[in-house]
């Protein structure tokens, strides 16, 4: 399981909120807490940073989170993957991702 947020301009919002990916079908679910989706902003005002100030194992089973749609991996990216290995694949996305910036 993995946290992800979304950066814009004055503020991070929750993104995707958690993920968790099941590595033998590669569905992935998300969760995200309910409320606004604001975890930081400069300006002050409603966050839900509250929710992740505490280990993920205590997030993950937070039963306040609803889940979300997420898109789902491709065939194609199955095949990818398991030739990079999940490690490698998520580290040449986020490197990939970060270019896009």
């Amino acid at each position: 399981m993995i946290q992800t947020i979304g950066n814009y301009e004055g503020m991070t919002g929750v993104g995707n909120g958690l993920v968790e990916i099941d590595l033998v079908s590669m569905k992935a679910i998300s969760k995200i807490p309910p409320g606004t989706e604001t975890i930081w902003d400069k300006d002050g005002g409603e966050t839900v940073a509250f929710y992740y100030d505490k280990p993920i194992e205590e997030t993950s089973i937070d039963q306040r989170f609803k889940l979300k749609e997420v898109e789902q991996y491709k065939s194609e990216d199955s095949i990818v993957i398991a030739s990079l290995g999940y490690e490698r694949y998520m580290v040449e996305q986020a490197k990939y991702e970060s270019e896009l910036r």
